[in-house]
């Protein structure tokens, strides 16, 4: 027995030599994984209360690693994982259809949102982390778990979230259930296997449209539908930003992306989309940070620094637990004003603390030279593709958490985003799109189309992605 002092206690029933992580991941505690279980982040650590696992002793602090203890005796843990406050808010200009009801789901690699859409337009929402964190924090990881047999297991943790998501906005029976991602989750929501994604040539098992009845997948609905992808890294979740943004009907130049893991950036070119995708790296959803962190309660999510004086802001209002993209993103852009980083990303003192317990590395800053050059890079390809200038860019949209959180005057100054007097934060651009198409089979047909029209721009193994990055990886 394995007993779990946390938010809520519980008492669960562990065979012995099983993994911690497992045990705890099975039982619908999400454990966070940002190494894959390689024991490097510690991401995972519990407090060891009483009892002793094998192949983990106690730190100093009495903390075990859960990717690495196997369960020998009964034992008492406690348990500190923060739960997940994902991005369910829009920016979007745009009305919902009344007189339909049904859930939008957004699939995240980090996060999960659920919205349910009444007759009235009105909506709630719901969001919670992503309980495949414990088997890694990118789509590499994920993929890599399918491979090794895990696909049923975490196939059956993203439907339990959902599911649970959505008893928390209703009980009934539902007419539809529309699904948004990126290409991998989606896949793995389907129970389908995304390993040809993982190696050259990035095969995705489909892209189009998938209807599935409510019972196929587990769920108290008449009928599920996925919505289609462009590509292996140009998911849904991107295809429904472009249709709620209506960038597939506008003569401007419009650049959209959404700042995270994958690091998806569409420019919109004169009735042409074109398309990208970039490793970014973890670092902007807060996971390989040292101190690093979701946007949860006591997150630092604003940071300035003022006469030498650190001031800073956590979600919440609450105690602070750690920094996440956007506070991050703000302390380099203070410590580069300040001549604490210079050019190269040398970080004077190899470490600016931020409060008591809270701190930013030097290889934290590295982590986000790696993400920002990633993504600036691959705005530049995109331009170049369409024979533009940055500078031609008539508008930024920023998706996802970060762009809506962030100061995106520090994005700039952090070379993250180029400077662009007209730069919008649109919030879930994903969700909402998902919203658009309940009782809306035009909106669905269109995102097709819209799939179909997108053109990827590839960087892997391209010279001058290559040249941009290495430049990109400098402050200016």
């Amino acid at each position: 027995m394995i007993t779990v002092i946390g938010s809520e206690n519980r008492i669960i029933k562990a065979n012995r030599n099983a993994l911690l992580s497992e045990v705890l991941s099975d039982n619908g505690i999400a454990v966070p994984a940002v190494c894959a279980g390689y024991g490097s982040c510690r991401k995972c650590s519990v407090k060891l209360i009483s009892g002793e696992f094998e192949g983990e002793a106690p730190d100093f602090n009495g903390m075990i690693r859960s990717c690495k203890a196997r369960i020998s005796t009964d034992a008492v843990i406690g348990i500190d994982f923060s739960s997940g406050s994902g991005l369910t808010e829009s920016k979007i200009n745009a009305d919902l259809k009344k007189g339909s009801s049904g859930i939008a789901v957004d699939i995240g690699t980090t996060t999960v949102a659920v919205s349910l859409l009444s007759e009235d337009g009105s909506t709630k929402s719901v969001s919670a982390l992503n309980p495949q964190s414990s088997f890694g924090a990118d789509v590499i990881s994920r993929i890599d778990a399918c491979s090794k047999g895990n696909l049923n297991k975490l196939t059956l943790l993203i439907r339990n979230c959902v599911n649970e998501l959505i008893s928390k906005l209703t009980t009934d029976k539902v007419n539809e259930i529309i699904v948004s991602g990126n290409t991998v989750m989606l896949h793995i929501f389907c129970g389908i296997s995304p390993e040809k994604m993982g190696a050259f040539p990035f095969t995705p098992e489909f892209t189009e449209l998938k209807h599935f009845s409510g019972n196929e997948l587990g769920f108290n609905a008449e009928k599920v539908i996925v919505l289609p992808s462009a590509s292996a890294f140009i998911g849904s979740d991107i295809i429904s930003g472009i249709y709620a943004l209506k960038l597939h009907r506008t003569d401007k130049i419009i650049l959209f992306t959404d700042l995270g893991t994958n690091g998806e950036t569409v420019l919109s070119c004169k009735g042409k989309l074109l398309c990208t995708s970039t490793a970014a790296g973890p670092a902007l959803e807060g996971a390989g940070i040292e101190c690093g962190t979701g946007g949860i309660n006591g997150a630092i999510n604003k940071l300035s620094i003022n006469n030498g004086k650190v001031e800073f802001s956590t979600v919440g209002n609450a105690l602070p637990l750690g920094i996440c993209s956007a506070g991050l993103i703000d302390a380099v852009a203070e410590l580069l004003n300040c001549g604490k980083i210079d050019k190269t990303g040398f970080l004077d003192g190899g470490i600016f603390r931020i409060c008591r317990n809270i701190f930013i590395s030097q290889q934290d800053i590295r982590q986000l030279q790696l993400a920002k050059s990633a993504i600036y890079s691959g705005i530049q390809m995109l331009c170049n593709s369409a024979c533009i200038s940055p500078n031609e860019l008539e508008a930024v949209y920023v998706a996802g958490g970060l762009g809506y959180y962030a100061d995106t005057q520090n994005a700039v100054k952090s070379g993250l985003l180029p400077e662009n007097s007209n730069i919008k934060a649109v919030g879930n651009s994903s969700l909402f799109g998902a919203l658009m198409c309940i009782g809306n089979t035009e909106a669905v047909a269109e995102m097709s189309i819209i799939a179909k029209n997108c053109k990827t721009v590839p960087l892997a193994g391209t010279e001058e992605f290559s040249r941009l990055f290495t430049e990109n990886m400098m402050f200016t």
